[in-house]
């Protein structure tokens, strides 16, 4: 049987250059090496690469080599969820008091903590179940079909049965099945953004890549096809040469399926902090058995349960786990679904955003930014990619024009958009909306967008009697495309026709002999004019803009008669040059403002692309990430920008000695995303990845948090900690705001709840000498310690989870140094001296103050049925109020750690405001309803005891007051100052034009790199804050949260709902 063969015209074979046999090894780099050669290693005689191996050796080949399949591991079983989530640390300390307490025989306090770990159980275990599907998606990724040729027959079989040494045949619309060494091919192009990131398709051909030092990226290994990779035209004849999880998406999978989740910070900090608690708890209640001459009476157990329960934070888990899951719900109204809880903390700590540039910093459109006719005027177009909206003004001066103006000033722009309309493979249509609809090649999309805001799309010359003769379609060889129209009367005659091509300006130009001038006069192409519009071109392409030039010619006498008949090479010769278009993939409207939002928050933007490093360069300078300086190599930023193999090549300890890591990585693997988010680990920072590729999964496992887009694919979304619905980079500035504020929250209300619990302690410890009948008297009940931690705290601190952001959260530096600094715990012992200590003394006052003591006849006074013990039971009663009250008002005291209470808004926190009413409404039944008070919580109704109470209550504010003073004026916050950046050109070289404006500190920033602080304009100088400033903000000039960017963050805020009002200072502010 004779061998198979592609349909239709020969193929050109790849050429037979010599090489140095290599031995088969499925990572070798192919690319280097000549077919005949892969051939040998293979096994194969290069002349029977066309019929193929013979189908009997399939399965040996499969066992020498390997086979194709990808294995998929898939993520956490149910029921192992369910065992984490109820056998950690958090639920081992509240079994074994659960224990304590059904010895005790005491089921109310066991009915609260069996209630405090089945809820924290349940809503952890039901908000993680829909995350375990991480790689589900991967198996339809990897099924599927393959085009073979096997004993010289093409048979169609599955991509797993693809073996290495097979011939795969390539066509238009196919799913690469494996990584294959291109032996011939016609036309193939391949979009190979699953991989790269890089929108447009990659034109392939089958001539040997030089590349002696290893360093070609994946994206221009062009005689290469890559596994899952789509093929958008052509076709080819391939050789396999890597199957399975050696294949460039096989080796991401198989670094995803290593399931090797680990706990976050806070988790770790909670664990250590409960077992603290639980080991001081132990210690305490030693005490207690201790100052009662370790006594088994039950009166003894019982305080000692008292103080364990006053030491245990009961609640903290639950409002942590609700505070999350509320958070949750207002980031999916923000456009951003949390897959898992725990990165909500993470988020707040973020140091670096690592973001794909591709359809996340950008538009994924591409569109003409710049245009000129051959008469040499240049002109700026404005608006939307896809609409025929839009207006212009040229370079260098000028005011705005309209489209239709400047057809009618310059002969060489009607050429231009003609050429541009006809001379194209794509047609656009407007809906109804005024957006244009279309499919095809980026590149052609844009430039019939273009011609469609000329109002002279392609449909619009067809209507006007132009008709295309002939079509030449675009050459990877010759880099050019090219056709012949001609104008024709109403009654059939033809009037016109031209020659149109376009294509590179290196091969252009060189065929172009003359130019045509406004006036539509052909005059010849000088070698200045050459000149001129090389460095045009030059210029364009340093503002990372693709160039295309076009041309045309009129069609001879000969040649009118039969356009049809015009052959290509003639076609292509005496063309008069017309004009030049820069495209590029236009930023976000939203990304400027977010990476400056970022830069005032301390957090760097990093751009790793697929894509060339001149094109991310000029996007990363048009939106901030970098300066002109930086882009430029000046002032020794050299190492900002990079190609990805270099990064790749360089090792560990140089990494590490770099003064900074790259901002802009081109070119770059999957194995560079990953390697950058290793080096920042490396650097104590925290990192957010950002992708929607496949290429970019394996990075944002890796991360910290994971951030995929909306528009990904399904397994980079498997594996994210976030999804991104709308695809937007600003949408995740949003999220780290959230993360930040939910951080904060979590600070609050565990302040709240700890001094709460210290407060408890402070009052039962110092109490033991109080006794009675040889036995401690109970300043609090357990049931009351119970109430109070659960019932009083629990809702109050839940209403701070609740509260708005700070308008200025995002001004502030990422909290590097956790959850538990040094301040927390200072305000924790503190505020529970101060709550505690008056509260005991309220306790000794009503009891030995105003009264004689305890009856001496008194027994039994710690249980409900005790015998004269009214005058312990009021006392107990004053002692729990001003406990109950100060908690409900110390909610407002740990709002903010140095403003003062006085100064607050009381009444923006509904939630807050409605937990401290129904508090004080439910405290009323617990002393005035007889059986509650005496048979449930142990005590009395008060009545000229609240004198005392109020007493008590006004000493703990004003301690609290005094104790935020002395910390701001001894330890006083101080301000800095970044930059804004008002409206400027964006592809021009100048520096982008900066703004001062007075933010909150960037130390933590500082404390690894200098970069932002002598780029981005930061302050050398500080004011630090004065306490009263601090303390009553509204009384003094306005603080830096009411600036620029806090306004600017508030309007892409304000879908969240939660941020507070902002004003603009006045100008000339300093504070």
């Amino acid at each position: 049987m004779s061998p198979t063969r592609l349909p239709n015209e020969p193929i050109e074979a790849a050429p037979r250059t010599s090489a140095t046999t290599v031995g088969f090894d499925q990572l070798h780099p192919w690319y280097t090496v000549p077919v005949e050669e892969i051939a040998k290693a293979l096994k194969i005689r290069h002349d029977d690469i066309r019929f193929g191996i013979p189908a009997a050796n399939v399965a040996a080949r499969a066992t020498e080599f390997g086979d194709n399949a990808i294995p998929i591991q898939g993520g956490r079983h149910p029921l192992a969820l369910l065992f984490h989530h109820f056998f950690n640390s958090i639920t081992i300390i509240f079994a074994f008091i659960a224990g304590i307490s059904i010895w005790l025989e005491d089921y109310g306090e066991l009915g609260v903590v069996l209630f405090v770990i089945v809820f924290n159980g349940l809503l952890g275990f039901y908000q993680e179940l829909s995350a375990e599907k991480s790689l589900s998606s991967l198996k339809k990724m990897t099924s599927g079909t393959a085009t073979v040729v096997r004993d010289g027959k093409t048979m169609v079989i599955r991509v797993d049965d693809v073996v290495v040494g097979d011939t795969v045949v390539l066509g238009q619309g196919d799913f690469v099945p494996a990584d294959l060494r291109i032996v011939e091919s016609t036309g193939l192009e391949i979009d190979e953004s699953l991989l790269t990131g890089e929108p447009l398709p990659v034109r392939k051909h089958h001539d040997v890549i030089e590349d002696p030092t290893l360093s070609c990226a994946l994206g221009d290994r062009k005689n290469m096809a890559f596994r899952s990779t789509v093929v958008t035209n052509g076709r080819a004849l391939t050789l396999c040469v890597c199957g399975g999880t050696q294949t460039e998406v096989g080796r991401i999978s198989k670094a995803l399926s290593a399931n090797t989740e680990e706990s976050t910070p806070l988790q770790r900090k909670m664990n250590k902090l409960l077992w603290s608690l639980f080991a001081s708890c132990t210690i305490i209640v030693l005490i207690v058995f201790a100052a009662n001459d370790f006594s088994g009476d039950g009166s003894v157990i019982l305080y000692a349960t008292a103080v364990a329960i006053a030491m245990l934070p009961e609640a903290l888990t639950a409002v942590i786990t609700v505070a999350m899951t509320v958070s949750v719900r207002r980031m999916a109204e923000a456009k951003c679904i949390v897959r898992k809880l725990a990165s909500l903390e993470v988020l707040g700590g973020v140091t670096d955003i690592c973001s794909d540039k591709t359809g996340t910093l950008t538009q994924n459109k591409m569109t003409v930014l710049k245009f000129s006719g051959s008469s040499g005027r240049v002109f700026r177009v404005s608006g939307q990619p896809l609409s025929v909206h839009a207006s212009m003004i040229a370079e260098h001066g000028g005011a705005e024009k309209t489209f239709r103006e400047l057809l009618n000033e310059d002969a060489s722009v009607v050429s231009m958009v003609r050429c541009a309309s006809l001379c194209s493979s794509t047609t656009l249509v407007q809906n109804a909306e005024g957006d244009l609809e279309g499919s095809g090649n980026p590149t052609e999309v844009a430039i019939q967008a273009l011609t469609m805001k000329f109002r002279r799309g392609r449909e619009a010359m067809l209507r006007d009697n132009w008709q295309v003769a002939v079509d030449y379609p675009f050459d990877s060889t010759i880099k050019r495309m090219s056709c012949v129209a001609v104008k024709v009367s109403e009654e059939g005659r033809q009037e016109s026709g031209y020659v149109f091509c376009k294509g590179a300006p290196e091969r252009m130009l060189s065929l172009c002999e003359t130019k045509l001038d406004a006036e539509g006069s052909a005059t010849p192409l000088t070698d200045v004019d050459r000149l001129r519009f090389s460095h045009l071109v030059e210029n364009l392409a340093r503002r990372g803009l693709r160039t295309i030039f076009f041309a045309e010619r009129p069609l001879t006498q000969d040649e009118a008669r039969d356009p049809a008949s015009v052959e290509r090479e003639a076609a292509e010769k005496g063309l008069r040059f017309i004009g030049v278009v820069g495209i590029y993939d236009p930023p976000r409207p939203e990304s400027a403002m977010a990476v400056q939002m970022c830069k005032a928050a301390g957090i760097r933007v990093r751009m790793l692309t697929g894509d060339h490093l001149e094109t991310a360069k000029a996007i990363a300078c048009e939106i901030g990430i970098l300066t002109e300086q930086e882009r430029s190599g000046e002032d020794g930023a050299s190492t900002m920008c990079i190609e990805g193999p270099a990064f790749d090549k360089m090792t560990d300890e140089e990494i590490a000695a770099l003064p900074e890591l790259p901002f802009v990585v081109g070119r770059c693997s999957p194995e560079t995303k990953v390697r950058m988010v290793d080096a920042i680990h490396a650097r104590k920072g925290v990192v957010a990845m950002t992708g929607d590729g496949f290429n970019d999964s394996a990075s944002i496992k890796k991360s910290d948090v994971g951030c995929a887009m909306g528009s990904g694919t399904d397994v980079t979304k498997g594996v994210a900690d976030l999804v991104v619905s709308d695809d937007n980079f600003a949408s995740i500035v949003n999220a780290v705001a959230e993360g930040r504020r939910i951080f904060t929250s979590i600070s609050k209300f565990v302040i709240h709840l700890l001094s709460s619990n210290a407060a408890e302690v402070i009052v039962l410890v110092l109490g033991l000498p109080l006794k009675h009948e040889g036995r401690s008297i109970f300043v609090l009940s357990p049931i009351q310690i119970l109430w109070l931690n659960m019932f009083t705290g629990s809702p109050p601190a839940t209403g701070l989870s609740m509260d708005k952001p700070d308008a200025d959260i995002l001004n502030r530096p990422p909290n590097t140094k956790g959850m538990f600094t040094k301040e927390l715990l200072a305000d924790t012992l503190c505020y529970g001296v101060f709550l505690g200590v008056p509260s005991l003394c309220a306790f000794i006052v009503t009891l030995y103050g105003f009264k004689d003591g305890v009856n001496s006849d008194a027994r039994d006074c710690n249980k409900p049925d005790g015998v004269n013990c009214d005058r312990i039971w009021e006392a107990r009663a004053t002692s729990f109020a001003v406990l109950y009250i100060g908690l409900l008002l110390h909610a407002y005291n740990v709002r903010h750690p140095r403003q003062s209470v006085l100064s607050m808004k009381w009444f923006d926190n509904h939630w807050l405001c409605g937990s401290v009413a129904f508090g004080m409404v439910t405290l009323v039944p617990m002393l005035y309803v007889e059986p509650i008070a005496t048979n449930v919580f142990i005590h009395r109704m008060l009545t000229w005891e609240w004198g005392v109470i109020a007493v008590a209550l006004l000493i703990f504010m004003i301690f609290c007051e005094l104790y935020k003073l002395v910390k701001n004026y001894f330890f006083p916050w101080e301000l800095s100052t970044i930059v804004i950046p008002t409206e400027h050109d964006p592809s021009e070289a100048s520096g982008t034009p900066m703004s001062s404006h007075p933010v909150s500190p960037t130390s933590a920033l500082t404390s690894r790199s200098t970069r932002s602080v002598r780029t981005a304009g930061w302050g050398s100088s500080v004011a630090p804050v004065t306490p009263l400033q601090v303390m009553f903000p509204e009384s003094t000039t306005r603080s830096v949260a009411d600036e620029d960017l806090a306004i600017s963050f508030a309007l892409r805020s304000q879908r969240m709902g939660d941020l507070p009002t902002v004003r603009r200072s006045v100008p000339g502010s300093t504070k």
